[in-house]
Order: structure tokens, then sequence, then C-alpha cells
């Protein structure tokens, strides 16, 4: 029983560090503003909280996943991931475009609604596909699994794709309850505003995928 206890208690000591660690990464790797931020704030100001956070928890999922091939070592899907690069952010930039192109277009039309399971489930799933094709994540966590001391940690790649997930999307659910708190303060013509410029922003990040593919 002591022996059982002994190493219960060395495996907490040994994993607790490396999954604060890994939480850490994970919230300082989704500080950075981008698309995902805009869907986040834009979502939880027009479709309520619960469609924020499911943006959030896409995002979080996508950068878990990342997480976890990093701590594993899986090169060859980093690999491939940088080789098909180009592809991956034309696809990115296609899809943040349409859905600044939809923010814009029913802006006029702006009003609080609640959000329905499909539009939830969209709402994950978008945010996860967009995380994922940008393979340069990928490269983050890896480095940054490096300079913390967490390059070799196969046997706890599962703790720090949680760590991860756990840092991510406290960072992006903070941004959708902010978000929250401000929408009962938002008369219809801000709300209007802030569609216009949810699309605008979302444009200019496509764009700004497609002016990153010329720079490589």
């Amino acid at each position: 029983m002591y022996y059982i206890r002994y190493r219960t208690y060395i495996g907490y000591a040994v994993i607790i560090p490396i999954f604060t660690r890994a939480v850490l990464v994970g919230l300082v790797a989704a500080l950075p503003a981008g698309p995902i931020s805009v869907l986040c704030i834009k979502k939880s100001l027009t479709d309520r909280l619960l469609a924020g956070l499911a943006i959030a928890l896409g995002a979080a999922t996508g950068d878990g996943i990342f997480a976890f091939w990093a701590a594993v070592g899986m090169t060859n899907i980093g690999a491939f991931l940088l080789a098909h690069l180009t592809a991956l952010r034309i696809t990115a930039s296609i899809v943040l475009a349409l859905l600044g192109i939809k923010s814009l277009w029913y802006a006029s039309s702006a009003t609080i609604t609640h959000p329905t399971s499909r539009s939830i489930i969209e709402g994950y799933l978008t945010a996860l596909f967009l995380t994922l094709t940008n393979p340069l994540t990928f490269v983050t966590f890896a480095a940054a699994f490096a300079a913390v001391g967490l390059g070799d940690a196969t046997r706890n790649a599962p703790h720090i794709a949680l760590g991860v997930i756990i840092g991510s999307f406290s960072w992006f659910s903070s941004l959708a309850i902010a978000a929250s708190f401000l929408r009962n303060q938002c008369s219809i013509s801000a709300l209007v505003t802030i569609q216009r410029v949810a699309g605008a922003l979302l444009i200019v990040c496509a764009l700004g995928v497609l002016m990153s593919i010329a720079a490589i």
C-alpha cells in the first residue's frame, strides 16, 4: 500500500509541472488577435454566450490536436502540413472571406438570437477547421515545448494536449464572456456596426492570409 501511494505521489509530482507548463503554453499561443478572436466576440454578441463558447472550444480543440502531435514528435505530420501550406492557407482565406461577406450581408438585420444546436456545431467545426488549416501552429507548439522543457514528453502527450486545450479555451472563453457581458449594453444600431466591423476584419484576415502566401 505504501509503495502504491509513493508511486502515485511521484506520478503527480511529475505530471503537475508538465500540465501547468502546457496550460501556460496554450494560453500564450491563443493570445495573439486573429480571426478566431473576431468570431468569438462576434458570436457572443449576436448569438449569445453559448455560440461564442463553441468557437472557443473549436479553436482550443485544434490547438490540442497540434499540441499532441508536437508532443509525440510526429514530425512527419508537421512536414506534410508544411508541404501543403499554400493549399491550406488558400482554403482558410476562402472560408474567412465567406464568413466576412456573410457578416456584412446580414449586418442590416442584426439582432440578438438564440443559437440552435446546428449553429453551435457549425461554429465549433468552423473554428476547428480554421485552426487546423494553420500548420504553423504545429511549429509554434514544437518550439514552445522545447523552450519550456517539454520537448521530449511523449509519455505525457495526453496531459500536455489537455493542458494546451485548457489554456487556449481559457483565453477564448474569457473573450466570449466579456463580449456577452457587453451584449445587454448594445443597441440594434450598435449590433449592426459590430456585424459590419467583424465582417470587414474577417475579410482583412483573409487578405492577410493570401498575402502571407506570397511571402513564403
